[in-house]
């Protein structure tokens, strides 16, 4: 006689997919309420999976469905959460923004909590053991500057007492043992490193915005240069943080006269050291895209050969994804914004 193991899954009812869909997704790694609704499906199986939601959606029995339907509180706060999940996939990510893309897949690769393997499976890196020996290993914070000062002042609050709130919080969520709501962010990373021994990757994306904008409040980018200083210029700094990745047009050394930050190394599109290759697509990936999807390398290249870094030619990302999805030459990156936000 033959045993054959097989895996039994219960099917979702409708009212419960959002759980499914937004497990697929890392957003709910950085999304505190999207994590504490798992959690508080089966909190013992969330800490035992080391924070994994598709292990706790997969024990649901079909009388747990509907115990969870059942919960009127329970569906409120996930109706709640899928609706700001929504909102976030309506916005344009995936090449939207070369840095973007950097700062998402970054935030992937190092974040707790989920497995990113299957992300990166089709790629080379996955053969490297260093690549594999950092995967999923840090807890990363993740912030995109212009929206969190947009929204500071659209609920007339302030940006930086914005920002400092928002990430301690949640680190108290997830360390409230260790971690009081009255700290600053600067002594909340180096009491959890005391704690636990485990750094921090920190990515901010646009870090410049508070500086660069015409229309920027002087007093709101002191305190914001003050509270960049308190983070990574501090005596505990190079104990708490792994990495720390900036993205922005300004150059990080300097903010219109002002000594800001001095202790990171800057890779731009004129001085890019040995990361040229990475700033954009290579002509040997094009030519392998557009052989893959039958588009016109030559035109392609007429197009889009714009930058030259070295001996490399890169090509714009943006357009040559568009070119191809679109079938369809055209200015697709300079549609992005104007000329004058360079100048």
């Amino acid at each position: 006689m033959n045993i054959r193991e097989y895996e039994v899954k219960v099917q979702l009812p409708a009212e419960l997919k959002p759980l499914e869909t937004m497990a697929y997704n890392l957003w709910f790694a950085w999304n505190s309420p999207a994590t504490a609704i798992y959690k508080n499906i089966n909190e013992k199986l969330w800490e035992e999976s080391e924070h994994n939601p598709l292990a706790v959606i997969s024990a649901l029995t079909m009388d747990d469905c509907k115990r969870l339907m059942d919960d009127d509180v329970f569906m409120a706060s996930l109706n709640d959460v899928y609706e700001d999940f929504q909102q976030y996939m309506s916005l344009p990510r995936w090449f939207n923004k070369a840095h973007k893309n950097a700062s998402d897949m970054l935030v992937a690769y190092f974040s707790k909590g989920v497995d990113s393997r299957p992300l990166f499976e089709p790629l080379k890196c996955v053969k490297d053991e260093l690549f594999l020996s950092n995967m999923n290993r840090y807890d990363t914070i993740f912030l995109d500057i212009q929206a969190q000062f947009e929204a500071a002042h659209e609920r007339k609050e302030h940006p930086q007492k914005r920002i400092r709130e928002l990430v301690v919080g949640e680190l108290k969520q997830i360390y409230p043992a260790i971690v009081s709501e009255d700290d600053i962010l600067a002594d909340a990373l180096s009491k959890i490193y005391e704690e636990t021994g485990s750094p921090f990757v920190i990515i901010l994306d646009e870090w410049d915005y508070p500086v660069r904008e015409p229309a920027a409040d002087p007093a709101e980018a002191a305190d914001y240069i003050e509270f960049l200083r308190g983070i990574f210029k501090n005596s505990d700094a190079k104990e708490y943080i792994r990495i720390a990745y900036l993205t922005g047009i300004l150059p990080i050394l300097r903010t219109k006269g002002q000594s800001a930050i001095n202790n990171f190394t800057e890779y731009t599109m004129v001085h890019a050291a040995d990361l040229g290759a990475y700033i954009g697509f290579t002509e040997p990936e094009v030519r392998a895209l557009c052989e893959k999807f039958h588009t016109d390398f030559d035109k392609m290249k007429q197009w889009y050969n714009g930058y030259r870094l070295g001996d490399t030619c890169l090509y714009n990302p943006l357009s040559v994804v568009k070119a191809i999805s679109n079938h369809d030459f055209t200015q697709y990156w300079t549609a992005t914004g104007t000329y004058a936000d360079i100048s």
